[in-house]
């Protein structure tokens, strides 16, 4: 009785804070009009957007709308003015097709401020279209082993992001949850009360 009684206790603890994380659309910029060719995205070409962040953020999904096949790797850097900075996250999958492909089942933890997702590959090779309904500020691609990133601010990808943001409960869910750890814990010293000696 009293494991169950610890394991309801516990259920209703993950429960409350589970009700706390919020998914959260941090980028759509929509799907770009253009239906045959874009910018190129091969080994010798990434692609990259300017988004920002307003407040404390998890990434869980990371998309770029694109007709693609091959190892593809989305990245968040940190804002270096005009362009990329430092990178602080990656993930490379493997994907075949057209539409909205990156990564997801992320984990990627932002406070606010501007960030950079790039869209990048080393062995694959596609295209992005253009323009989207909603572009983003700033864009930039890249030539690995050559000149770096450079501006190209009317690039217009079509960029997806979505997350979590955590948010305070509310007092109808702290008083819930202190509740249920009271009448948990009155019910534990009750089983205790009710167990026999050994002789």
């Amino acid at each position: 009785m009293a494991h169950l009684l610890k394991r309801i206790a516990a259920l209703l603890f993950g429960a409350c804070f589970a009700l706390s994380a919020q998914a959260i659309t941090i980028v759509d910029t929509g799907q770009p009009t253009q239906t045959n060719g874009g910018y190129t995205l091969y080994s010798s070409q990434w692609l990259a957007s300017e988004f920002n962040v307003t407040s404390a953020v998890n990434l869980t999904d990371v998309m770029g709308y694109m007709n693609f096949t091959g190892a593809l790797r989305v990245a968040i850097y940190s804002d270096g003015g005009d362009l990329p900075g430092t990178k602080l996250y990656s993930a490379t999958s493997t994907q075949s097709g057209t539409g909205w492909l990156g990564s997801s089942g992320l984990n990627w933890a932002l406070t606010s401020g501007s960030y950079w997702v790039s869209f990048e590959t080393d062995s694959g090779n596609g295209y992005m279209p253009y323009p989207s309904p909603i572009p983003l500020n700033q864009e930039a691609g890249y030539h690995p082993g050559a000149q770096g990133w450079y501006s190209a601010d009317t690039l217009n990808l079509g960029v997806r992001i979505y997350g979590t943001a955590a948010v305070v409960p509310e007092p109808a869910s702290w008083l819930m949850m202190v509740l249920g750890f009271g009448l948990g814990g009155v019910a534990l010293r009750r089983a205790k009360a009710r167990t026999p000696l050994a002789t």
